[in-house]
């Protein structure tokens, strides 16, 4: 677990914007740039994404909890130039422990959903209320993810990640 040292009022406050946050993550951070003028930035980024980072900040300049910036678009995210997300650190922990986990939802491709129960339910965009919540609060107990966004994740990560990173080994015929 790196620790980066708040040196300037840019490592406190984040202004919520795209293009801040990939700022953060290249210059503070060290995430690559996929656009910068190095012949192999585009595979280091890309070779970046399996180590997933995600950063606690102390602010947003805005009402947000968390943003996310994926290195490869989605059915609802942008191409960004670095990947990684940041969030909010709040208490208590049983309400704000799932920011991180959400925004590295979105790092892997996931949309925002209907129902607070579910981990990429956005209470900006969607309705927090689905009759299955009673329910699955009384089995689960805590916000979940759907088989189908498990495969989702899996079919993004197989489609973006480096081959190495999924653990395949190079075949040498001799």
């Amino acid at each position: 677990q790196d620790r980066k040292e708040v040196t300037d009022a840019g490592h406190i406050a984040h202004d919520g914007s795209s293009a801040s946050l990939v700022r953060f993550l290249v210059q503070i951070i060290g995430r690559t740039d996929r656009t910068s003028n190095v012949p192999t930035s585009e595979q280091a980024a890309v070779a970046e994404l399996c180590h997933p980072v995600v950063v606690g900040v102390f602010k947003y300049m805005n009402t947000l909890r968390g943003l996310a910036a994926s290195l490869a678009a989605s059915s609802c995210q942008v191409r960004h130039n670095a990947s990684g997300a940041t969030f909010i650190d709040n208490l208590p922990d049983d309400i704000w422990k799932y920011v991180p986990i959400h925004e590295l939802g979105h790092c892997f491709g996931l949309c925002h959903v209907d129902g607070i129960d579910r981990i990429m339910v956005s209470s900006k965009e969607n309705s927090l209320w689905s009759w299955s919540i009673l329910w699955n609060w009384c089995v689960r107990g805590e916000p979940y993810f759907t088989l189908d966004e498990a495969k989702a994740t899996w079919d993004y990560i197989v489609a973006n990640f480096a081959p190495d990173c999924l653990g395949a080994r190079p075949v040498i015929i001799t």
